[in-house]
């Protein structure tokens, strides 16, 4: 049966970026995916509660029971399933056919009657504190929402706040005041949870009251990220959440663009952490003429006080981009050019979208001239003016630029680049070509370093690090001849020159022509790996004794591998695991 799955273009296109960044968050959260023999896709997605998502990829559609879902969004658990399709998961395959309304589960619970209904929901509240909260949450939400006694609401009111505000903050979510990484995820939850809240104020027309509230769960939840081991992103995604519900609410309601603006400005510039991700071309148009004037004025502000603040600078590449004004921009990026030419680059990709192209190329050309030969360029600006010099014919120019960033690093990713760009030019075989001059060069570096460091042939260093006193080129020329397959004058320079990796890769390369020299390259490597401990490590002995095995299988000289592997597992007998290792690879 054929299963078909939407692409990740019709999956932002469905969600929106915003949506589709989110769901990228919940790909790990999937589970129960099943697809019937009509192609229909359905799954559980484990959020703020656990959702049921039903995807019709033929269709392009999806449905989820998520509040944001039931408002009929293609939300971000949809894009979560939609992914996790895409990237190959296989469902379990059903005859029976999903259906967009009613549900088995659907349908049985409609056949209850309200009795057996109450006692199953308040047993499952006695059981679970989680749902407790949630369903509290709602009741309170919808109560605020119908109360037409006024004192009625404001005590409502006061509730959704004060659960929505208990909920974003880590004090109240820990014992310590800390959210750890294990603990991150389910606060995250709780952070999306109050989303969530503040998106059904805004669809049951609270949307003052949702703007109000938005802003003081993220002024919360901003203060709460310095107490969270948010290593995995999860909590950052889900304040950005609250971020998308404020700006919901501002749709909705139009607050005053001047004031909007002083509570954004103060927002980007007062969070230390970069969270939520604020985009000021998503408010343009609720914040006007007016609002953008208020931003860029407290923004010049602030960057005259802290011309090195990121966030002040942020925030004027956000006006900038915003208003359309690419001079002002790319006088910000210069006014701190940054070692290495990135500054330069991101200003010639700026002059590029905007169409002034030749001013782009200078500006990258300049990154080149300015950059000190000793420091490391940024390969993309190297890339973008060879790039550019290929796309209007400029060979040689793009031949020169390679061959000056290969005599500068001398390292084995120069090399190839210098050899790709001039095998396009017609500059790289032959007496004058490119090709031999770059191995003159690191065959020189290489010479240098064999006069001062030798090392016992078939021992390089544990853990293949390079000596700090070993130049880039002596290492690199290794690497391309093992990459060009002139492995025999490999051969003869390892000694002396070879890092672990790298005999290691010599001995792959060779392991069919010259099977007694990997062998001895494998062994010494099990040699130096048996003084560690460590499932990981052991797995590796396993392949190093695998391909040894292979090489005297080739050799004729079984029996020796054999004798050595008996050795070994004498030797080695204590370490159950490796044991285990051994015996499940038949060593």
């Amino acid at each position: 049966m054929r299963i078909s799955v939407l692409d990740e273009e019709t999956l932002r296109e469905l969600a929106g970026s915003r949506s589709y960044a989110r769901g990228q968050g919940y790909a790990g959260a999937v589970t129960r995916l099943r697809a019937d023999d009509e192609g229909t896709v359905t799954a559980l997605v484990h959020g703020t509660g656990v959702y049921e998502v039903t995807l019709w990829p033929d269709e392009e559609d999806g449905t989820c029971d998520c509040p944001y879902g039931q408002e009929g969004n293609f939300c971000k658990h949809c894009v979560a399933v939609g992914l996790v399709m895409l990237h190959g998961a296989e469902p379990e395959t059903t005859a029976v056919p999903a259906q967009r309304s009613g549900p088995v589960l659907q349908e049985w619970l409609a056949a209850r009657d309200h009795a057996g209904l109450l006692a199953l929901i308040t047993s499952h509240l006695d059981e679970d504190p989680e749902w407790r909260r949630i369903l509290q949450l709602r009741a309170e939400l919808e109560r605020s929402a119908d109360s037409t006694d006024p004192a009625k609401r404001t005590a409502a009111d006061a509730a959704v706040r004060a659960r929505v505000l208990e909920l974003v903050d880590a004090g109240a979510f820990s014992r310590h005041g800390f959210v750890d990484y294990a603990e991150a995820h389910a606060f995250g939850d709780r952070i999306g949870e109050a989303a969530d809240a503040l998106h059904t104020l805004v669809s049951s027309g609270r949307t003052a009251a949702a703007v109000a509230l938005a802003r003081e769960a993220i002024e919360t939840a901003q203060r709460s990220y310095g107490q969270v081991d948010d290593s995995s992103g999860y909590v950052g995604g889900a304040i950005n959440a609250l971020a998308d519900a404020h700006l919901a609410a501002c749709r909705a309601t139009r607050p005053d663009p001047v004031e909007t603006a002083r509570w954004l400005t103060a927002r980007i510039l007062g969070d230390a952490y970069g969270t939520p991700d604020w985009d000021l071309e998503e408010y343009q148009d609720l914040l006007g003429a007016t609002g953008l004037a208020e931003v860029r004025r407290l923004a010049e502000q602030a960057h005259a006080r802290k011309p090195s603040g990121w966030a002040e600078k942020h925030l004027l590449e956000s006006l900038h981009a915003a208003s359309g004004d690419i001079d002002a921009l790319v006088a910000l990026y210069a006014a701190d050019l940054t070692p290495g030419g990135y500054t330069h680059l991101r200003i010639a990709r700026t002059l590029d979208d905007a169409g002034r192209t030749t001013e782009a190329l200078e500006w990258a050309e300049r990154g080149l001239r300015e950059t000190d030969r000793d420091r490391h360029v940024h390969q993309e600006l190297v890339d973008y003016v060879v790039q550019r010099y290929a796309d209007a014919g400029r060979h040689t120019d793009a031949v020169a630029v390679r061959r000056d960033r290969f005599r500068s690093e001398l390292s084995h990713t120069a090399y190839r680049l210098l050899r790709t760009t001039a095998s396009a030019a017609g500059r790289w075989n032959g007496e004058k070509g490119e090709r031999t001059a770059a191995l003159a060069l690191l065959r020189s570096a290489a010479d240098d370093h064999a006069r001062t460091t030798r090392s016992p042939v078939g021992a390089p260093p544990r853990g293949g690090r390079y000596p700090a006193r070993i130049p880039y080129g002596a290492p690199a020329l290794l690497d391309v001849l093992i990459d060009e397959g002139e492995l025999d004058e490999a051969w003869h320079r390892a000694d002396g020159l070879a890092t672990g990796h790298q005999w290691l890769a010599l001995a792959d390369a060779s392991a069919r022509t010259r099977p007694a020299d990997a062998a001895r390259v494998y062994l010494n490597e099990v040699d130096t790996r048996k003084q560690h401990t460590g499932d990981g490590n052991y797995q590796e002995i396993a392949k190093l004794l695998l391909k040894a095995k292979a090489c005297h299988e080739r050799l004729g000289t079984r029996t020796d591998f054999t004798t050595y592997l008996s050795a070994l597992r004498t030797e080695q007998k204590r370490k159950r695991n490796l044991m285990t290792i051994l015996d499940h690879h038949c060593l």
